[in-house]
């Protein structure tokens, strides 16, 4: 009412063609506070996660390592979030419907880009192979290298039915800090894992033991922004601006060193 009143006010007092330019000035003045990027800049962004330590950790004071990386990057830019955890696909389709700001990390599928807009690399899920530093040190580059190899991963995750593909005789075992202290007591001599959850868990179980990695494979990770939320470009580049100053000043490895034993 405030843009419109204003005009009238100066036309009714008869103040000619200066009032009238006036009027209309002060009314452009207040439809541009009242616009809807003034708005998105007060808006509190609402994530949708899912459980993945130590990524996203629900119920926990360290929310992971992705929820601060995101938290970070934001205040660096003065916007608000909040985080909220859900099972995969209903954190998927709050999402896609614009229910829900962003998903808190996703893999880039090219059928996804008609229902995101894709960040900047917010990180990456390596998955490889641990073995202890002092014994066989041979090079892994592939999962055909770890035959003469006793193999265990994490029984019926995709790591376990990609061994069995290959033919590669392996240990299942219900999580990764069985792995882990299977490893150091060398009741097995090589573990398939995913790089950060068993840094995670060594540094959980206090474990210092220096461990071999060899990188077999690397799946980028963005935050995955709706498509039917009108201002999330906004908040896209607000955010990759953010990350690209905690990259700067150090702040996104002090993060991620809080999780993890090993860097």
């Amino acid at each position: 009412m405030l843009n419109f009143s204003c005009m009238t006010h100066e036309l009714n007092r008869g103040t000619g063609i200066a009032g009238v330019i006036l009027a209309l000035f002060l009314c452009a003045f207040f439809l541009f506070l009242s616009s809807p990027a003034q708005a998105n800049q007060k808006t509190t962004l609402n994530f949708a996660c899912s459980h993945f330590p130590p990524y996203l950790v629900e119920n926990n004071k360290r929310r992971g390592i992705s929820i601060d990386l995101i938290s970070a990057a934001f205040a660096a830019t003065g916007k608000k979030t909040k985080f909220s955890f859900y099972p995969w696909k209903r954190a998927y389709q709050l999402v896609k419907d614009g229910k829900a700001h962003a998903l808190c990390g996703c893999s880039y599928r090219p059928d996804r880009e008609e229902i995101f807009l894709f960040s900047d690399m917010l990180g990456h899920v390596s998955q490889g192979v641990f073995r202890k530093s002092s014994k066989d040190n041979r090079p892994i580059s592939i999962l055909e290298d770890l035959d003469g190899l006793s193999v265990a991963t994490i029984r019926g995750y995709a790591l376990q039915r990609e061994l069995e593909a290959r033919n590669i005789p392996n240990t299942g075992v219900l999580d990764e800090k069985q792995l882990i202290k299977m490893l150091l007591s060398d009741r097995i001599n090589s573990i398939y894992a995913y790089k950060d959850i068993i840094l995670y868990n060594m540094a959980l179980l206090g474990k210092t033991e220096p461990l071999d990695y060899s990188e077999l494979s690397s799946q980028p990770q963005y935050l995955c922004f709706s498509r039917q939320i009108e201002g999330n470009a906004m908040a896209l580049k607000a955010f990759n601006k953010g990350l690209r100053m905690i990259r700067l000043t150090g702040e996104y490895q002090t993060i991620r060193s809080r999780y993890l034993s090993l860097n």
